[in-house]
C-alpha cells in the first residue's frame, strides 16, 4: 500500500516502487479532487516479430497469455510471481526460458538466468532452491529436483544458442549437480532417501524411499550431460554418464506395477510389488520414466494410454488432505505437510494424479518422446479452464495460488515447438527441424526466432510453407536456406 501526504496544492505523484497487483484503490479526504489515476507497466522487453496463430482462437489466447505471464515475471532474473514473492527459484525458470527461446529475439535473460544460478552453487555441488535472495542466504533446505530442471535449461542453451565456451563453463556445474546424487544410490542403481524438499510438483506425488519422478529426471539429466560432453569432445565424462544411466535403467523396473501396467510413485522396499508398498501413481512418474530414457520402448504405447486416460484422473494436492482440489477451487497452496508428513491418499489405487501446470512441460515432452506429438494440441486446450480465473496471466496451479506464475506457460512453448514443429536440428540453430503436429487444427502459422534470423512458417494438413535463414530438415529431407513449399505425409498417430 502506498501513502502520500500533500501540501494542499495540485501535485502529480508517481511511485518509483515496484508493485504487482490486479487493481488500484485511491481514497482521499472530502474536498480533495483526484484528476487522474494511471497504472504504468514497466515490463521486460520482448523483441522481434515472433508470432503464433491458428484456426482455434482459444489456442491463440492461450499462446498470448503465456507470453505475457513470462513477461510479467522477468526482471534481472526470472521470478516466481510479481506479487506474493519475487524470488528467482532454481527450477521454475526452465519454463520461462523455453518461452523466451521460442517467442523472443532477445535471449539475454534466457542465458543470464542460467549463469546466475550456476554462480550460486553450494560447496557440495548442489544448487540453492532459489538464488539472489533471502532463501539462498538462509539456505535452510534444498530442492534436489529443481536442480535437475536447471540442468535441462543448460541443455536448452546448448541446443538453441550453441556457444561452446558458454556450455563449457556450465558443464562442470551440471556434473557437480549429478554427482551430488551419487551417495544416495542403492544397490539397484536407484536414488533413494534423497534429503531436502523433493517437491516434484504441488500435486500429491509421494516420494518416500525411491521416487519414480526424481529418478526419471535424474536419468534425463545424465543423458543431457552426456550429449553436451560429447559435443565438447569430452568422451570420458560422457561415458561416466552413460554408464550411470545404464545402472539406473536396469534398476528402474522396481517401480513397475505389472498388474496395472504403470509406474507407482515410489517404493520404500525393493519393488512396487512388495507387500505393504503404496500403490499411488501419477502423470509425473509415467512422464519422467519416458523423458529419462529408463522406460523400455515397448512400454511407451501403454504409458501414453495411461497419461491420456480421462477416467480416474485425480486432482490432488497435499495441502488439501481429504478431497480433490478441483480447478479454480481456490484451495490453498503450501508446504505445511513438510512438518506434518504426507497425508494418506483419499483416492483409490486406480486414480492417476494429474500434473499441475509446471510439471506439465515434462508430460508434454514425454508424449512427444513416445511418438505422439499429435496429442499436444488437445493438451494445450486444458489451459482454457485457467482463463476463467484470470484472462491475462496464468494461475500458479489448476486449483489456486497466485494468478501470475511464469512456470505455468508451457503451451506457449509447445504451440511453437510441437504444433508448428520448429526446433533446432543442430546446436545453435545451425539447421532447423520442422515437424508439425496440427492435431485437429485446420492450419497454424508463426514466426520463430533463431540466432540467424526468423523462420516464417504456415502449416496445413499435408503441406508446409516456410522461409528460413538456415537449412531445414523436413521428414528426413534437407532444404537449403530460402523459401520452400513442401508436401508432407499426413500425420499418423
Amino acid at each position: 500500500m502506498a501513502e502520500w501526504l500533500g501540501d494542499g496544492g495540485r501535485r502529480s505523484v508517481e511511485s518509483v516502487d515496484r508493485f504487482g497487483g490486479q487493481g488500484a484503490l485511491v481514497t482521499a479526504d472530502d474536498g480533495v479532487v483526484v484528476h487522474d489515476v494511471t497504472v504504468v507497466e514497466r515490463l521486460y522487453p520482448v523483441d522481434g516479430e515472433a508470432a503464433f496463430s491458428c484456426s482455434d482462437p482459444v489456442l491463440d489466447d492461450i499462446h498470448r497469455v503465456g507470453r505475457r505471464t513470462v513477461t510479467l515475471n522477468s526482471d534481472d532474473a526470472y521470478t516466481d510471481c510479481p506479487t506474493r514473492e519475487q524470488r528467482a527459484w532454481t527450477g521454475d525458470s526452465v519454463v520461462h526460458q523455453m518461452v523466451d527461446l521460442t517467442t523472443n529475439d532477445d535471449w539475454r535473460l534466457a542465458r543470464r538466468n542460467v549463469s546466475l544460478v550456476a554462480g550460486s552453487r553450494r560447496p557440495d555441488g548442489m544448487l540453492p532452491m532459489a538464488v539472489a535472495g533471502d532463501a539462498e542466504d538462509a539456505d535452510f533446505t534444498i530442492i534436489p529436483d529443481w536442480a535437475l530442471h536447471w540442468v535441462h535449461s543448460v541443455w536448452n542453451l546448448y541446443r538453441y544458442v550453441g556457444d561452446r565456451d558458454e556450455i563449457g563453463e556450465l558443464l562442470p556445474v551440471v556434473e557437480g549437480v549429478l554427482r551430488w546424487f551419487e551417495p544416495f544410490t542403492d544397490r539397484a542403481g536407484l536414488l533413494r532417501d534423497v534429503y531436502g524438499w523433493v517437491i516434484i510438483d504441488w500435486s500429491s506425488v509421494h516420494t518416500e524411499g525411491a521416487s519414480t519422478a526424481l529418478n526419471g529426471l535424474f536419468g534425463r539429466g545424465l543423458l543431457e550431460f552426456a550429449e553436451m560432453a560429447e559435443w565438447l569432445g569430452d568422451g570420458g565424462r560422457a561415458e561416466w554418464a552413460h554408464a550411470r544411466h545404464r545402472r539406473l535403467r536396469a534398476g528402474f523396473d522396481a517401480f513397475w506395477d505389472p498388474g496395472r501396467r504403470r509406474y507407482v510413485d515410489s517404493v520404500v522396499g525393493e519393488r512396487a510389488t512388495d507387500p505393504g508398498e503404496r500403490r499411488t501413481a501419477s502423470e509425473h512418474g509415467q512422464a519422467a520414466a519416458i523423458v529419462g530414457g529408463v522406460a523400455p520402448s515397448d512400454r511407451l504405447p501403454r504409458l501414453v494410454d495411461v497419461l491420456q486416460a480421462d477416467d480416474h484422473r485425480v486432482y490432488a494436492t497435499f495441502s488439501v488432505p481429504d478431497g480433490p482440489a478441483e480447478p479454480n477451487s481456490g484451495a490453498p497452496v503450501g508446504g505445511d505437510y513438510l512438518r506434518a508428513g504426507h497425508p494418506e491418499p483419499w483416492w483409490d489405487d486406480d486414480g492417476l494424479v494429474v500434473a499441475q501446470p509446471f510439471f506439465s512441460y515434462v508430460v508434454h515432452d514425454a508424449l512427444v518422446a513416445a511418438g505422439r506429438p499429435d496429442l499436444i494440441v488437445d493438451r494445450c486446450r486444458r489451459w482454457e479452464v485457467a482463463l476463467d480465473r484470470c484472462p491475462t496471466s496464468w494461475t500458479e496451479t489448476w486449483f489456486g495460488g497466485t494468478v501470475s506464475h511464469g512456470w505455468s506457460s508451457t503451451p506457449t512453448r509447445d504451440l511453437v515447438q510441437r504444433v508448428l514443429g520448429v526446433t533446432p536440428a543442430e546446436p545453435g540453430f545451425a539447421a532447423a527441424t520442422i515437424a508439425p503436429a496440427l492435431g485437429d487444427l485446420e492450419w497454424a502459422a508463426g514466426v520463430v526466432p533463431t540466432p540467424h534470423g526468423s523462420i516464417t512458417i504456415r502449416v496445413e494438413p499435408g503441406r508446409v510453407e516456410f522461409e528460413s535463414p538456415v537449412p531445414v530438415v523436413v521428414e528426413g529431407d534437407r532444404y537449403e536456406p530460402g523459401q520452400h513449399h513442401v508436401e508432407r505425409t499426413a500425420e499418423v498417430p
